[in-house]
């Protein structure tokens, strides 16, 4: 029998963002760092609410980016739109 292919299966980690490439693992960082530094911290249901939703964001964003997209019909600026507005 002729080997066909070879499947490798993602790093087990324990936290999707530790599949991110070192530059958005920091951002993500910072991001985290913008609600405060306890999840006991805030009495503000909204930051609750975000604490708990970020992991699986940046696991969408680690395993499924597509799916990040999809929730709108056209993503607020185009990469072409992005680079133009950096070249000025």
């Amino acid at each position: 029998m002729k080997l066909r292919c070879v499947v490798h299966f993602r790093p087990q980690v324990a936290k999707a963002a530790m599949l991110l490439p070192m530059p958005v693992r920091k951002l993500a960082t910072l991001l985290a760092s913008t609600m405060g530094s306890s999840a006991d911290q805030s009495t503000l249901h909204q930051t609750a609410r975000l604490r708990m939703n970020v992991p699986y964001t940046w696991a969408n964003v680690a395993l499924r980016p597509g799916a990040l997209t999809a929730l709108t019909e056209r993503t607020y600026n185009t990469r072409e739109e992005v680079d133009v507005g950096l070249l000025d």
